[in-house]
């Protein structure tokens, strides 16, 4: 109990922004657009293209988003298919949800706080996986019957994080080097992302004003997210390392992070914008982010991810 509560002190200032958004839109409005495009379309490809150029990569660590865009396809494909043959009306935002989770905005500062620092751009570029299926197929999920696959496939060209990633390890391949004159901004940019992300995730839960408690689909989503991902990430990582296509071990960790983030505030997003249960969506994605302040915390004590 006493480990849990370090755990817990030593993630509770995110806790204690994501609060803050929280009382900020309650007070003065839902204010997460323009936070988000400021996220979105400045700092995180700034992000994402000084940690490329940090990355000392190599084939085993470009398989890592391979791996975690399996993952995502995989579950999402296994979700899909069970909703369907069970007849559920729920089963195109089941399937979307299912692969997805909040991995940028809470999980990287998470992960800046558990990891040490030449973790992150590993992180980082792991995530590309997970974000090309919220994407790609994640998004022609739950658009089935308003959008074409091909519709899924041009939003990837929409993304700016996908031209900073190519850009980072272009630069990274010349040899070009962050000029230590910009270091400073680098760290006060990463500490931007962590701040605003959090905000941004209060702010969200702070949009949903009506919960609707269907016990069965919350049941369905919270137990995949939080159980299934967990074991399937276990399993998938016991059977790669009897493999040539094993990643770096010491890397193992972030995929187990990753697997128990909670929803991803895009589901909620999109089940809104399409019209696709979204009271549901909501309510989902605003108790998985309210129960991972224990589940993550108890988790990593489990799994042992912590690095002091």
């Amino acid at each position: 109990m006493t480990l849990f509560l370090a755990m817990l002190a030593k993630l509770f200032p995110l806790y204690a922004t994501m609060g803050s958004g929280f009382l900020l839109s309650r007070a003065f409005g839902n204010m997460s657009k323009t936070l988000a495009q400021i996220q979105i379309y400045l700092i995180s490809p700034v992000i994402v293209l000084t940690n490329m150029m940090k990355l000392d990569y190599s084939a085993d660590l470009l398989m890592m988003p391979l791996i975690l865009g399996t993952l995502c396809l995989s579950i999402s494909f296994v979700t899909n298919y069970v909703a369907n043959k069970a007849g559920s009306d729920y089963a195109p935002l089941l399937a979307q949800a299912s692969g997805a989770a909040n991995l940028g905005y809470l999980g990287i500062p998470v992960a800046a706080i558990l990891f040490p620092d030449h973790f992150i751009p590993v992180y980082i570029l792991t995530l590309v996986g997970g974000l090309i299926y919220e994407s790609s197929v994640g998004y022609y999920w739950i658009a089935r019957g308003k959008y074409t696959p091909l519709d899924a496939v041009k939003s990837l060209f929409r993304i700016p994080l996908i031209y900073a990633l190519a850009l980072g390890l272009f630069l990274n391949a010349l040899g070009l080097v962050i000029p230590q004159m910009w270091e400073g901004v680098v760290r006060d940019f990463m500490g931007a992302y962590i701040v605003l992300g959090a905000l941004i995730v209060g702010l969200g839960l702070a949009q949903n004003k009506k919960l609707t408690l269907n016990f069965k689909v919350l049941g369905t989503m919270l137990g995949i997210k939080f159980l299934v991902w967990p074991v399937a990430v276990i399993a998938l990582l016991a059977l790669l390392r009897l493999t040539p296509f094993a990643p770096p071990a010491q890397y193992e960790p972030i995929f187990m992070l990753m697997s128990v983030l909670p929803l991803a505030a895009n589901t909620a997003a999109l089940a809104s914008l399409l019209n696709v249960h979204p009271d549901e969506a909501a309510t989902a994605v605003a108790l998985s982010t309210v129960l991972s302040l224990a589940i993550i915390p108890a988790y990593v004590l489990f799994f042992g991810l912590s690095h002091g």
